[in-house]
């Protein structure tokens, strides 16, 4: 379902320049990204029978065991060769310098928002970052996310979302950086 989400996104095409291969590519890469973010404390939120999707990012990474951490990397770093192939080296540079631009923790990061592409406009992910920006206010950090789309911009801004600034993926698409500061207890 993630996938055929974000199968139209602006930083899908430059991900995966190839539109035969885009949709299996990407596929790999949303179930890399579920598995990796069980690193940095990711928690996936799930609506109507799968029909619509979040992961958060948790303020604060959880503990990892001191001689897993090493082990887990060498297995995200594989599993991110497996899907990127010879553009890693690249990508990974244009979403560190993306990433560098967030605030300092603690924040909640909406990493990934997707809803069935036929179920789209009906409130599945408002419920959803919705449901992530109540946990927000509860631990009293600021939420954060990125988007590629103007679309998307006015939709979360909906949601309380102010744009904090932008950003090139290396040549590709811009990046717009989104926040939200907690709500007052």
């Amino acid at each position: 379902m993630l996938a055929r989400a974000f199968l139209a996104d602006p930083t899908t095409g430059w991900l995966f320049p190839d539109p035969e291969g885009r949709a299996r590519r990407l596929e790999r890469m949303i179930a890399w990204e579920l598995r990796s973010s069980r690193l940095t404390g990711g928690e996936l939120v799930v609506a109507d029978s799968g029909a619509a999707a979040a992961l958060w990012i948790a303020p604060q990474p959880h503990p990892r065991p001191a001689g897993g951490r090493a082990l887990a990397q060498l297995r995200l770093t594989a599993g991110a060769l497996r899907v990127f192939g010879a553009r890693l080296p690249a990508i990974a540079a244009a979403f560190g310098q993306v990433m560098q631009q967030l605030p300092p923790p603690p924040y909640r990061y909406l990493s990934i928002l997707g809803t069935e592409p036929e179920r789209q406009r009906q409130g599945l992910g408002s419920a959803l970052v919705r449901k992530g920006l109540a946990r927000s206010d509860q631990e009293q950090v600021l939420t954060c996310l990125h988007t590629a789309t103007e679309a998307d911009v006015q939709f979360y801004g909906r949601l309380g979302f102010q744009v904090a600034g932008e950003q090139r993926l290396g040549r590709g698409p811009r990046l717009i950086a989104m926040q939200r500061p907690p709500a007052a207890a």
